[in-house]
């Protein structure tokens, strides 16, 4: 497992072991605010897995993982289809969830597993990929507060970093109910390169739908844009 740049003053290693399944799951959890849907988890389980060179059955998490966890008291069940590490858990944290399923579009590398933590407000998930800080944003409305919160970090990093001759690069991916909410938003405030991701929920579905797309080209009327590294 390469070693993780610390870039963010507030990284600490997993509280789990991510070089076995189990472990990386339970830090997946962590990170999708404590609790999350066997859909998501099985998402998660096939990508890690295929990052490690590994197959596994369609219905591997729910039929041998997941029952496996529960049986050893390490995540509990609290609902229909979601699982926590908290036995009191209640409620879900919307956004962090969100934010979790664009993370799996990144999840390429078990370096990128290595690296994740829950974000500086107002992320909800940081993590590392090719030399860059990638911060997952789920913004409320057009994300107006987003972007102050995030000017005041450009401003302590600035201050952090004047002295260091290496300055990380920096990502941001805003996320949002809607285009029209991503089109009301002023991201010209922030000089963090910027990428809008729009996810919305087919009714019945459980797995959103993910639009990525440059914040110049969604008000140029461009479609998708592939993710970059």
């Amino acid at each position: 497992m390469g070693a993780t740049p610390q870039l963010i003053s507030n990284f600490t290693p997993p509280s789990y072991n991510i070089d076995i399944l189990e472990g990386a799951v339970m830090h997946a959890m962590t990170i999708c605010g404590g609790a999350a849907s066997d859909v998501a988890l099985n998402h998660f389980v096939q990508r890690y897995s295929a990052a490690r060179g590994k197959r596994l059955k369609a219905n591997y998490t729910n039929t041998k993982l997941l029952p496996r966890l529960l049986a050893d008291r390490k995540i509990f069940r609290v609902g229909q289809h979601m699982y926590s590490l908290n036995p009191m858990f209640v409620s879900g944290n919307k956004q962090a969830y969100d934010a979790f399923w664009v993370y799996l579009e990144f999840m390429q590398s078990l370096d990128v597993v290595a690296s994740t933590m829950a974000g500086f407000s107002p992320a909800q998930i940081s993590f590392v990929r090719n030399n860059a800080i990638y911060h997952i944003v789920r913004v409320e409305g057009n994300g107006q507060n987003e972007l102050m919160r995030l000017m005041r970090h450009e401003i302590d990093m600035k201050q952090r970093m004047k002295d260091e001759k290496y300055k990380p690069k920096e990502k941001v991916i805003l996320v949002f109910d809607s285009t029209e909410q991503a089109l009301a938003c002023q991201y010209k405030l922030i000089n963090i390169e910027t990428m809008y991701c729009i996810i919305q929920y087919p009714e019945g579905e459980y797995v959103p739908k993910l639009r990525f797309c440059r914040p110049e080209d969604l008000n140029g009327g461009k479609k998708n844009t592939p993710l970059q590294n």
